[in-house]
């Protein structure tokens, strides 16, 4: 299994990425997580969206809707919009996501952040029409502290990081995540082929 996890805060474009690699890619398979298709993943997004009656359950919800998710990946190669440090940034840092075993999900191939300048994604987060919890500069914050607190140069630009036993790249510009976008294209295609 091959996993090329997409990350970022909310805004940075995680989502636009991989509908581009969607269309260079053909042999690839696309996730999205949380995964909203089913009754838990409806809860996680109400909870996501701030609705006080699940809010309260939010890392309890998470942490089910990625174990039920990870129970449907098989031996394929992915493109993952959210993943693993996504899961452990959002639930298995909160003191009941502490406790809890987050060894079932499989830790990305590669891992590619996107990190925007904070002005661009508060941005493109004021334009859409849902706002969630974490679609703030609180929410951008925490996601630059955890990289930061993993060992991660955030300003190392489109260079491969190897932290933690996992390759990272850090994209902080569009011209840099364009240049991805060739590369991983390339690189996806002859190892898919």
């Amino acid at each position: 299994m091959v996993i090329i996890a997409i990350e970022g805060p909310n805004g940075a474009g995680k989502t636009w990425l991989c509908d581009s690699l969607r269309e260079k890619l053909d042999n690839v398979k696309f996730l999205k997580t949380p995964f909203y298709k089913d009754a838990l993943g409806e809860c996680v997004k109400k909870a996501l969206s701030g609705h006080p009656e699940f809010l309260p359950y939010k890392d309890e919800l998470m942490y089910g809707n990625w174990l039920a998710g990870c129970r449907e990946l098989n031996n394929d190669v992915y493109i993952i919009d959210r993943w693993y440090d996504t899961a452990i940034l959002y639930s298995g840092s909160s003191e009941w996501g502490k406790k809890q075993d987050w060894s079932f999900i499989p830790k990305p191939s590669m891992t590619v952040v996107l990190l925007p300048p904070l002005d661009v994604v508060l941005e493109r987060l004021d334009s859409r029409e849902e706002q969630r919890i974490y679609d703030t500069e609180e929410g951008y914050r925490m996601v630059q502290n955890y990289y930061t607190d993993l060992g991660l140069d955030l300003n190392k630009s489109n260079k491969l990081q190897y932290v933690e036993e996992r390759d990272f790249i850090v994209l902080n510009c569009e011209e840099h995540v364009k240049d991805f976008l060739e590369k991983i294209s390339k690189y996806l295609s002859e190892v898919v082929m």
